[in-house]
């Protein structure tokens, strides 16, 4: 990947991310918002997803406002687009670049907007991401990462992170009360995929697989007939096994 103009000079007080569509991709972000606050820690981050999507950024520390993009409506979406250009961003990620983030993003008159270069959206941001080959094998976290570096935002680790809050750890606690009685606790742990951006690398799959291990769950590596590749390399990276590194944040 590489972008099409000189890297701007950044120096941020608000920053707007934007992630639409779906939970997953929305939590591939979350590599992206942390090294963002590494970087500029005294910035305020904002990020815009939609429904259901924004559930698992809602209790996120370091999203100071979490917008959420209406599903329908003229008014609603014209009422959002005046939140967002109250705010003057000086930094706008487009993590999408779908003709509908892409106008939000232009909307909100950044000085800097950023997005992939897609055709019939360009002209909503002052600098573009390049995809070459290699990126469209590439882990989608991994992208997003790759993306800031070249806005000079360097990242320390990939790291995945939900938040919960004392609705979700009641409903978690039914749930595995649940599944106790039932049948014990077993942890599927899907490999594979067959989209290659949302295939979750060997090495972390074997760290969280480790952090199972840890703290004495039982786990169940799940093995579709498209991942075999990836199986083998979970195989190697798991012998021996994997220090799992970072702190759990997941419920």
């Amino acid at each position: 990947m590489k972008l099409s103009r000189v890297a701007p000079k950044l120096a941020p007080k608000k920053i707007l991310l934007v992630q639409l569509r779906r939970i997953g991709d929305c939590i591939l972000c979350t590599p992206a918002i942390r090294a963002l606050h590494e970087k500029f820690p005294d910035a305020q981050i904002d990020f815009l997803a939609e429904y259901p999507a924004e559930e698992t950024l809602r209790n996120h520390p370091l999203i100071r406002k979490l917008w959420v993009a209406p599903m329908h409506g003229l008014a609603a979406t014209i009422e959002l687009i005046r939140g967002l250009r109250r705010e003057r961003y000086d930094l706008a990620i487009d993590f999408f670049a779908n003709p509908r983030s892409a106008q939000f993003v232009f909307f909100t008159g950044a000085k800097t907007r950023v997005g992939l270069k897609r055709r019939g959206r360009s002209w909503a941001y002052t600098h573009h991401f390049i995809e070459e080959e290699p990126d469209h094998e590439l882990y989608a976290a991994d992208l997003r990462l790759g993306m800031l570096k070249l806005l000079g935002i360097p990242s320390t680790s990939r790291m995945l992170e939900i938040y919960s809050d004392a609705h979700d750890e009641a409903a978690q606690a039914k749930a595995t009360k649940v599944v106790d009685s039932l049948t014990g606790v077993v942890v599927a742990v899907a490999t594979g995929s067959a989209n290659a951006a949302k295939r979750y690398p060997a090495d972390l799959t074997a760290q969280v697989i480790e952090l199972l291990r840890v703290t004495s769950r039982s786990s169940l590596d799940k093995r579709p007939r498209r991942a075999r590749v990836c199986a083998a390399n979970l195989d190697q990276a798991c012998a021996p096994r994997a220090a799992f590194r970072g702190r759990a944040r997941a419920d």
